[in-house]
């Protein structure tokens, strides 16, 4: 076998052998149970519990409304994050009820 027909005998074996490369499916970005996250949060919860008798927010937090008010407005500016064209960020009033509950 010479050169000639070496070569041609590699460009048709390099074009008969499958191509492994496999299409996979898509993932998303946000979960469905992520983006479901406004509707079972657990500020619904601490909202009522805010309108309906401050000694039921103490007894959450452990502190009364004004004292979470004032961390708040501390910690905000380090916590909160930016929302994106692909999810919204979690609030920073979210962020400090989960950290302190």
């Amino acid at each position: 076998m010479d050169d000639k027909q070496k070569a041609c005998l590699a460009i048709i074996l390099a074009f008969s052998v499958p191509n492994k490369r496999v299409s996979r499916k898509r993932k998303r970005w946000v979960k469905q149970w992520i983006s479901k996250r406004r509707q079972y949060t657990h500020l619904n919860v601490i909202n009522e519990v805010q309108l309906s008798d401050p000694k039921d927010f103490n007894n959450y937090f452990r502190m009364n409304i004004d004292i979470y008010n004032q961390l708040l407005c501390m910690v905000a500016p380090f916590i909160t994050k930016k929302n994106t064209n692909m999810r919204e960020s979690i609030s920073a009033n979210e962020r400090l009820a989960v950290t302190l509950r």
